[in-house]
Order: structure tokens, then sequence, then C-alpha cells
């Protein structure tokens, strides 16, 4: 998003940290809606959707109020959003992969960022809650005193689950992007669902003056028009984003012969399949 660029496709079993403290530490440790602060943000993560959060966070937070930092992995695939956050003058530093053991000396390097960086607020972005990543112990010996976990979703069902009741028994209060998701943590975990708030991602407003134009040139190019319409899908290709399902429901469309026009714009594992499915519907033409 916004100058971010595409690193590799990657796992799921892993967390982006956002630590942020009091730019000055006060005995009480109050914070406020004003209060400025420090932000680390801690990119653990072997997923697409938290690297852009991690992205969105550091790229999109006032700098008057926010004096942001950014952890990231050593692995290679990690260097253009390393590239892009020095880019825009975001300190960034280099840290081991999470395939890399919890040996003695990695686990005091973590606690010497942490007890450097003094944070009031340890916020864990997963795409399914595990245990993998800074250890909560770990945290609470660096002084950490608060605790939020996110759940994101993992890219397939089946590794969407086996969440981490002792993660989430942890946090002060544990956030998710959809209500399927959120009783999804109950059902494994038996947490309350009191505990659970569900905080949708957020979109930038369409400017519909604006964009006008190109969409009428894009729907041209297209083909696309009143009694031959646009479908279109943007996303990932992944069995749970539903493009298979719409490439059935566009065959169903065509048997009956009715015309149109389909868009599907993505990267994912599920390109070769659906590629196959489009053709098998014969489908290229439409």
């Amino acid at each position: 998003m916004h100058g971010c660029h595409r690193s590799r496709l990657l796992t799921n079993r892993h967390l982006a940290a956002h630590i942020v403290r009091p730019t000055e530490r006060k005995p009480s440790n109050t914070m406020n809606p004003t209060s400025p602060l420090s932000l680390v943000i801690a990119d653990c993560a072997d997923s697409v959707i938290v690297e852009r959060t991690v992205w969105e966070l550091a790229s999109r937070l006032p700098r008057d109020r926010f004096d942001v930092r950014v952890w990231l992995s050593t692995d290679p695939a990690k260097n253009p959003i390393a590239e892009a956050l020095a880019e825009r003058e975001i300190p960034v530093d280099r840290m081991p992969t999470n395939a890399t053991a919890w040996s003695l000396r990695r686990m005091f390097d973590v606690w010497g960022r942490l007890r450097r960086a003094r944070p009031s607020l340890l916020h864990l972005h997963f795409a399914w809650p595990s245990d993998d990543g800074v250890p909560g112990a770990l945290t609470e010996m660096a002084g950490v005193r608060h605790h939020i976990v996110t759940a994101h979703g993992a890219r397939t069902p089946e590794l969407t689950r086996g969440a981490s009741k002792r993660l989430l028994n942890r946090a002060d209060v544990v956030t998710t992007t959809c209500e399927g998701f959120a009783d999804q943590l109950v059902r494994e975990t038996g947490i309350s669902r009191d505990h659970i708030r569900r905080i949708t991602p957020g979109v930038d407003e369409p400017d519909e003056s604006r964009e006008v134009e190109l969409a009428r040139r894009i729907r041209d190019r297209l083909g696309a028009g009143v009694i031959r319409p646009l479908w279109v899908f943007a996303g990932r290709f992944e069995a749970q984003r539903g493009a298979s399902v719409l490439i059935e429901a566009l065959g169903i469309v065509r048997e009956r012969g009715l015309h149109f026009v389909a868009a599907l714009v993505g990267k994912g594992p599920q390109a070769p399949e659906l590629e196959q499915r489009i053709a098998d519907l014969s489908l290229e033409a439409s």
C-alpha cells in the first residue's frame, strides 16, 4: 500500500509487535489520546498481511505525536520494505528471523531492545495467535506493562486454528478483524467474548470525481458496457477469498447465454488452479 514494495509469499504462524512507550516516562504510566508516544513496530512475521499493517502504521501515524521505529527480520525478503521505510526517514533495525531458535544470546538481544525502548504497551499482530515470537515472560522481565494481541487470520482455514490460550490470557485485550475470528478464538481457548474486540481494516475513501475518467477508460479497454457488465475480483488467490466461487458463478452465467467481462487481479497459491478452471469452463473469451 502507498509505496510499500511487496515481499514474497510467506507463512503465517508468527507475529508483528507494536511497542508503544511515552516519550518521557512518568511514575503513573498514564497515557491519554494526546500523549506523545515513542512507537517501536517489530515485524516478526512471515505474513504479507502483517507486513502491510506494519507499513501502514509506520508511514501514516502523525510524526508530531508518534516517534516511530521499525524492527524487521534479516530475511532478504524484508529488504524492499526496509528500503521503502528508509526513504521516508523511518529508522529500521534488523533482527534474526522467526526461524531462528531462541538462544540465550537472542533472548538477551531482544530483552535489551525492549529495555532500551522502555515500552508501556506491546501490541502483537498474528496471522493466528501462537506461542511463536517474543515470549511473554521475556517482555514482562523487560518491563512491558500492557499487552494487546491482534489476530488477522491465516491464509487457509487449516492454518487458522490452534490459538494459544496462554498468549491470549496474558493480553489486556484481544482484537481481530471479523466476528467469525472472534467466535473461533472463544471456541479454541475458552476466553471470554467480552475480552475480544472487532476492529475492521481501514480504507481510504475513494475520490469518485477524480477516478471517474480512469474508470471509464478501463471499462472501455475491457469492453464492458450497459449490456455487458464488468465483474471484478481484486485480492490474493487463496481458497478462503472466494475467487473460485466467482469463477463457478460466471460459468453458470455463461451457460445461460448472458454476456459479461470479468477481471481477476491478484497473486497467490491458488492461481494455477483458478487458471485451469477458467480454461475448463471456456471463460477465456468472456
